[in-house]
């Protein structure tokens, strides 16, 4: 079988033009020579070794903290991270944040600025934080990781303010979110543990049962009178206290003029869409005269207070509407969406602590 034929391009190189190839940029003037950059962090780091060394051992679970590094603006690049720096450090970066810092100094021509940048929290043995104190002085430019150290503007143990909140609740003993870095270490069960003796030697009790785990942080409650708050900061693997969040109470806004008057309406007796489908409404609870009782079951959370007309009535409208849609005079509500509804009632009293009760009431209910 004959093979295809090739054909050639006759005169192809009348069309050819030439390409002009740009140099690529050199390197980044570095912002500090290698001597500057290593006697700027030689003190910060010994500093931050002496913070660390002045940790209750309890704190620090297997002798391990957590530090901040601040890179340098011009370095917040995936290519530049430093990776050799940190290997040779015997660090570890376990997680980062964005920041604005004002360097010392910039490879450009105009005044340093204050700029975004970014902090990584790095993990590593106290004696590993000493070690590296006491050598960085005897770095020259061919030791690992020191063509790395003009990438770092500052390097710091954490402070009050790097881990605590402002708590805007009034109560001496406010519900907290504690966030704890949950990696860094070789066996990282032992933060969680370490946390859990800690807390116990301030007399607090984490609820660990309802902690939930992302990304290399782990998020849970607890309670704390504030007095307790700047000893439960000292926990090295600490990333945040902050007021535990809560769902916005939806308080309905009550019209003056006349409302649309009221028309009776026939409830369907067809089946849903979707029998096996289930729904809970976290709102102001289920008017009684409201006979949905074939498809909701209203319940209440514990310790919830009175009932608020108002906001019954607005939890029967959205139950309703997740129901059967709009209602029209003279037309029958279609078939319901749902097979189940649960209005789970946790408004009434806005001044009670009843979102974590709605929740649980939903968990046991809808499964």
């Amino acid at each position: 079988m004959a093979k295809q034929p090739n054909f050639l391009l006759g005169n192809g190189h009348r069309l050819t033009s030439p390409v002009r190839v740009t140099k690529m940029p050199g390197e980044k003037l570095a912002p500090y020579p290698f001597s500057e950059a290593r006697d700027r962090l030689i003190g910060q780091i010994s500093a931050a070794a002496t913070d660390f060394r002045d940790l209750p051992d309890l704190a620090c679970p297997d002798d391990y903290a957590v530090g901040i590094i601040t890179l340098h603006p011009e370095y917040t690049a995936k290519s530049y991270f430093p990776v050799a720096l940190l290997r040779e450090a015997r660090m570890e970066a376990i997680g980062s944040r964005p920041a604005k810092v004002t360097p010392v100094k910039w490879g450009k021509k105009a005044p340093p600025e204050e700029s975004p940048t970014t902090e990584l929290f790095v993990a590593a043995r106290r004696t590993d934080f000493t070690d590296l104190a006491q050598s960085l002085p005897n770095w020259n430019e061919s030791h690992p990781g020191a063509k790395e150290l003009f990438e770092v503007e500052a390097f710091r143990a954490p402070k009050h303010e790097d881990r605590v909140q402002t708590i805007s609740e009034r109560r001496d003993a406010p519900l907290l979110e504690i966030v704890l870095h949950t990696n860094g270490m070789p066996k990282p069960r032992r933060i969680l543990e370490a946390f859990e003796a800690y807390a116990d030697s301030l007399d607090l009790e984490p609820d660990l049962d309802r902690r939930f785990e992302v990304g290399g942080l782990c998020f849970f409650p607890l309670r704390a009178h504030r007095s307790q708050i700047s000893g439960l900061s000292h926990f090295s693997f600490l990333r945040t206290i902050r007021e535990m969040p809560r769902l916005r109470p939806l308080r309905p806004f009550v019209r003056s003029a006349a409302r649309s008057r009221a028309f009776s309406v026939s409830l369907p007796t067809t089946p849903p869409l979707d029998p096996q489908l289930r729904a809970a409404v976290f709102d102001g609870g289920l008017a009684t005269e409201a006979d949905l009782t074939p498809f909701a079951n209203a319940h209440e959370a514990n310790g919830i207070g009175a009932a608020v007309p108002e906001y019954v009535e607005h939890g029967t409208a959205v139950t309703s509407a997740l129901l059967f849609g709009p209602l029209h005079k003279g037309m029958d509500p279609p078939h319901p969406m749902v097979a189940s509804i649960i209005p789970v009632s946790w408004m009434t009293n806005p001044e009670q602590d009843t979102t974590s009760q709605a929740t649980r009431t939903f968990s046991s209910t809808i499964h």
